[in-house]
């Protein structure tokens, strides 16, 4: 299977977020996508409000049917989720952005949660996760996706040439990066470290989810930004509405 994989804190996760997941799929003739929810990122701290409210009924693990190796991480979230009034807040922020996630892939059949990184315990670092996935997954062929300011930053990232044996990177453009800068960097990278990289050419939509934090923050919508779903799970369970930065 050719499997693509799609990285993020997603917080929360957003309507590009899921544009690209789909330009990749069609256009490199992948069989699934991937979301990997980030636990424990080295370089990022959860945004999620102190004012969660305590009421998972209505987010029933049960609906996991998107999810890799589906009944071991329901149970784990099923886990979680009895236990959320003893969570840290940094568990519970976990919590509510895997369930953000889940909420947006429903009803796409190729797009699956994966709660390989969904940890706290340790740093999330793509040169694990994708060795990790190799070594579990022998017969399975990765595609890393990413942003274009990544691509140009990848050689600040941890053990990153441990990256380039495991998969092929799709580089997503972005209007602010010429397509002759790309092309560039990918030339580079792909000499000097035998790298197989490709250009995702996806729309670029002007979406953060900094912007969605911040909206949530001062009591405006997200819809439009992000599936229904997840805009209202933000206003039910209230997440956000602490944040004070960009």
């Amino acid at each position: 299977m050719k499997i693509g994989i799609m990285g993020g804190t997603f917080d929360p996760i957003h309507i590009g977020h899921l544009l690209l997941g789909e330009f990749a799929y069609e256009d490199f003739g992948l069989d699934e996508i991937w979301f990997l929810p980030n636990g424990n990122p080295p370089h990022k701290d959860t945004a999620i409000s102190e004012s969660i409210q305590n009421d998972s009924a209505e987010n029933d693990a049960a609906q996991q049917s998107n999810t890799v190796n589906g009944a071991a991480e329901k149970h784990a979230l099923q886990s979680e989720r009895e236990d959320l009034a003893e969570m840290t807040e940094e568990e519970r922020a976990l919590l509510h952005r895997v369930e953000m996630v889940r909420l947006a892939i429903e009803g796409t059949p190729y797009f699956k949660l994966s709660l390989h990184e969904a940890s706290v315990s340790r740093h999330s670092y793509t040169y694990r996760t994708m060795r990790e996935f190799n070594r579990d997954y022998p017969d399975h062929e990765f595609y890393f996706i990413l942003g274009a300011d990544s691509l140009f930053a990848i050689e600040q990232w941890r053990y990153f040439k441990e990256i380039f044996p495991t998969c092929t990177i799709l580089a997503a453009m972005r209007d602010d990066k010429d397509v002759k800068d790309m092309e560039r960097q990918i030339h580079y990278l792909s000499g000097k470290y035998d790298a197989k990289i490709s250009l995702l050419r996806a729309p670029l939509l002007e979406i953060s989810s900094t912007t969605i934090r911040e909206r949530a923050a001062r009591g405006l919508s997200s819809r439009y930004m992000v599936p229904d779903k997840v805009a209202d799970y933000i206003r039910r369970h209230r997440l956000y509405q602490s944040v004070s930065e960009a």
